[in-house]
């Protein structure tokens, strides 16, 4: 579940910053987006979304 709202909420990032359609920042999202997954101190899971800059401005 954690995975699925990080991409979407990057993909919105995405496309309200950028000419790009959400197919196009979905397939962006498999090149350029670095997914990490977090764990914290109580237990919950946290997907993390690293996106070069440079690749989108």
């Amino acid at each position: 579940l954690a995975m699925k709202q990080a991409l979407r909420q990057t993909i919105d990032f995405i496309t309200a910053r950028s000419t790009l359609t959400r197919v196009q920042a979905y397939q962006f999202c498999s090149l350029a987006v670095d997914f990490r997954v977090t764990q914290t101190v109580n237990g919950e899971k946290g997907v993390h979304a690293l996106l070069a800059k440079g690749l989108l401005f």
